[in-house]
């Protein structure tokens, strides 16, 4: 006898099988086959439009679907879904007027701005030894500067040059300079340079 079945019969002993994804008795049991994601909600609220009833005369009731007509734009769908984006956010004000504003400008006073008050300075000579020219930087700890310049190196300990911030000195072969130093300020670690101090300068 053959199990075959004719096309367009059912076999009796034939059963439906289910979607394993929907199989609850192979779901773990501490999984929830209500979870949502976030990502479920797109945020947005759409009222529920009612139906309108066509009134014409000699015209049975018709009933004319909410969308129909004229519209603006539908918001974007959200890809894999049926859903729709939620719309940008607006800002609450908009914006009526700005100032003028150049990035990094910079306000003077009027009167002149004096560099480094307040702080003790310290004069030293320095002759530059060497060959070649020598430049230093403002906040190098002048301490450790090049060999090639000649100087009380334990009066400059701590100490950098009383410049503008950015600014430098140079020494030219055979130079002999008088120059100002000031404190290093804020927490007073020296890190790098010649590895004369590698921490703190008071320690």
């Amino acid at each position: 006898m053959s199990n075959e079945t004719a096309p367009g019969e059912q076999n009796d002993d034939s059963k439906t099988l289910d979607n394993p994804f929907e199989n609850v008795e192979l779901q773990p049991e501490d999984r929830s086959l209500d979870a949502e994601h976030a990502t479920d909600d797109p945020g947005r609220e759409y009222e529920e439009a009612e139906a309108t009833v066509i009134d014409e005369p000699g015209v049975d009731d018709r009933t004319r679907h909410p969308s129909s007509g004229e519209s603006s734009p539908s918001s974007p769908r959200r890809p894999g879904s049926g859903t729709r984006q939620a719309p940008r956010q607006e800002h609450d004000a908009p914006v009526t007027s700005a100032d003028r504003v150049i990035p990094g400008e910079i306000f003077l006073k009027d009167e002149p701005v004096e560099i480094n008050a307040g702080l003790a300075v310290t004069a030293l000579h320095v002759a530059n030894t060497s060959d070649r020219p020598i430049q230093i930087g403002s906040h190098f700890h002048f301490a450790e500067v090049n060999p090639g310049l000649e100087f009380d190196r334990a009066r400059a300990w701590g100490k950098r040059l009383n410049v503008l911030s950015g600014g430098a000195m140079r020494f030219e072969p055979g130079a002999d300079e008088e120059v100002e130093l000031i404190p290093i300020q804020g927490a007073r670690i020296a890190l790098g340079f010649r590895g004369d101090c590698r921490g703190d300068l008071d320690g």
